[in-house]
């Protein structure tokens, strides 16, 4: 099996990552010309320049079908899918892209659509050099890899394959707390070079966090009900983790909380302190104490159901 590595556009990929959309991506590009780099259901690696200036693997999706499609075209057809919340900010996302500034809804584009896409959900990502990649600086589009590298980019992604992490398609939430107990038992059992890895995958994948947020329906820090998103029906909310990675953290739940935008910027730019009391957290931003925080302990939220 081949894949390729893409070059991707920033903002696209940060519009994608925060909608939560894994299905119906167009990865859009001005070359019109038939797409042969890979075959269907193969794997398509995002390579996204990131706030350190690098660029790094920060994401992927499956490679589903290639069209070719007018602007309006895409838009009616995959809408949010292109990587912008309207019609008018696609075409101007395109036009900041080096597509030129004479691109209209009637111009045409190539249309790479792409499946079960997971963007990786802090900024660490994959620097291809760490793992032995070479990709060059000269390369403007994308570059085809081989099973080892694929093999590479999987090790440094995910873990093995009892960690693998299933779709969560059910509001159940004695169901998702159940899923969670297991992975949180899989995790006390493992030993510490395993460990390791399934930390960078529980703060890569987004299939933990968005299990931890549909428990919650409001801030853990400042009780403020999340927000609903433009689609009347999820809220926005984000997962804080307690102890980084860099600093030992690791486990699923009990190492995270479910808080507001706001709140978690406070976590990472604020005079915080964090002591553990029981089945709390006791947090102090600024010298300021908030209420008691409590912990995730899978077992104690399943006793409260």
């Amino acid at each position: 099996m081949l894949g390729c590595i893409y070059n991707t556009n920033r903002e696209w990929f940060e519009y994608i990552r925060e909608a939560e959309i894994d299905t119906d991506v167009n990865f859009w590009r001005k070359n019109t010309n038939q797409f042969k780099m890979i075959n269907p259901g193969e794997f398509f690696w995002f390579r996204v320049k990131t706030d350190d200036g690098k660029r790094k693997i920060m994401g992927y999706g499956v490679y589903e079908k290639y069209e070719i499609l007018t602007i309006e075209e895409a838009w009616r057809k995959y809408g949010e899918g292109n990587g912008a919340p309207t019609k008018e900010k696609f075409l101007e996302l395109m036009k900041q892209s080096q597509f030129g500034r004479d691109l209209t809804f009637h111009s045409r584009i190539g249309c790479i659509i792409l499946n079960n896409v997971c963007c990786f959900e802090d900024d660490e990502g994959i620097d291809l050099e760490n793992i032995g990649i070479d990709f060059s600086k000269n390369i403007v589009g994308g570059k085809r890899v081989d099973d080892e590298i694929l093999k590479r980019l999987a090790q440094a992604t995910i873990t093995e394959a009892e960690f693998e992490l299933p779709e969560i398609d059910s509001k159940d939430k004695k169901r998702i707390l159940e899923y969670l107990t297991r992975i949180n038992e899989k995790y006390r059992e493992a030993t510490p070079a395993v460990k390791a890895r399934i930390s960078k995958q529980i703060e890569r994948d987004p299939r933990i966090t968005r299990a931890l947020k549909k428990l919650y329906n409001s801030c853990q820090i400042c009780g403020e009900e999340f927000f609903l998103k433009k689609d009347g029906k999820t809220r926005y909310s984000e997962v804080h983790h307690i102890k980084s990675l860099s600093e030992g953290g690791g486990l699923v739940t009990d190492n995270c909380i479910v808080i507001c935008a706001n709140c978690h910027r406070k976590m990472h730019y604020a005079r915080v302190s964090i002591k553990k009391e029981g089945d709390f957290f006791k947090i102090k931003i600024n010298d300021e104490p908030v209420k008691k925080v409590k912990i995730n302990k899978v077992d104690l939220l399943l006793d409260n159901l």
